[in-house]
């Protein structure tokens, strides 16, 4: 066999995701054996997380069945794409983007036999994905993959958040490992960023309720006292009703947010928090 077809050999091989890196392999002639007429060679393995991920990614047979992939249903009216954005308050163009990160994210989960955990906003993605569940589980299971994709929601608990806040990050590293560049962070932030706030996420009608931006807790606070000052000074300069109302909004708002912060930290002292997250593992650990 000539060096040509070792290396192809090899390559055959070794090209392929192992622990969260891709391997490549060259090979050095080091002269002919005494035994007989074949040559040794010196196999030399490397770990690639440049540039040349993304050339061999694009001629991945799973990563171009990703890609073929087509999420929106054509001639609808609330195709994948636009139901996606409309349910998350996204423009179609970030809901375009996510659905290509969650794409990649579906790659990552085929190429691991460890769960990987996705952002929230591929999370979303995911969620939405198996409403679609003729599509997800025909389509993207058995078409694509060649295998189930479960989705598997945290048990709650302080244990469950440090596993899945692992995860993450864990995810984060193997995917700038694996495309060759970090995550776009308004798609996939930092892990302290991902969980801040799990657990204040709500599903609220906006024909019934406004949902207005909160400012920093810090200026709201600064805010409130000031009004609270003012409100009392005119209640003592001229008993006005208007300063007393100002004043008792200011008073609700002080003692609204001290009750929600003391219950937040009872919560932590309990071990009460759910502990946000989820995962995925496509189980094959390949990416053929």
């Amino acid at each position: 066999m000539s060096g040509k077809d070792v290396n192809q050999q090899l390559s055959d091989t070794l090209l392929r995701p192992e622990r969260g890196r891709w391997l490549d392999v060259t090979l050095e002639k080091l002269g002919q054996r005494k035994s007989g007429s074949s040559f040794a060679y010196k196999a030399t393995v490397r770990h690639q997380g440049d540039s040349s991920m993304q050339s061999n990614i694009e001629n991945n047979p799973l990563w171009q069945r990703l890609q073929d992939l087509d999420l929106d249903k054509a001639g609808v009216s609330l195709p994948f794409s636009r139901r996606l954005a409309r349910e998350n308050g996204w423009s179609e163009k970030f809901s375009r983007r996510v659905i290509e990160e969650y794409k990649r994210f579906v790659f990552l989960t085929a190429c691991q036999s460890n769960p990987v955990t996705p952002s929230d906003e591929i999370d979303q993605a995911w969620h939405l994905h198996l409403q679609y569940s003729q599509h997800y589980w025909k389509e993207l299971c058995d078409g694509v993959l060649g295998t189930k994709l479960h989705h598997g929601p945290t048990s709650g608990g302080p244990v469950e958040s440090d596993k899945y806040q692992a995860w993450y990050q864990r995810t984060l590293d193997l995917y700038e490992e694996t495309f060759g560049e970090p995550p776009a962070r308004d798609i996939w932030p930092p892990v302290d960023v991902r969980f801040a706030y799990v657990d204040d996420f709500r599903r609220v009608n906006t024909a019934t309720h406004f949902v207005i931006p909160k400012v920093k807790s810090r200026i709201a606070g600064i805010s409130a006292t000031a009004l609270a000052l003012v409100g009392c000074a005119k209640i003592l300069e001229d008993k006005s009703d208007v300063a007393a109302i100002f004043f008792l909004v200011a008073l609700i708002y002080v003692v609204w947010k001290s009750i929600k912060k003391a219950v937040k930290n009872k919560g932590k002292d309990n071990d009460s928090w759910f502990g946000g997250g989820c995962a995925g593992c496509g189980g094959c650990g390949g990416c053929s």
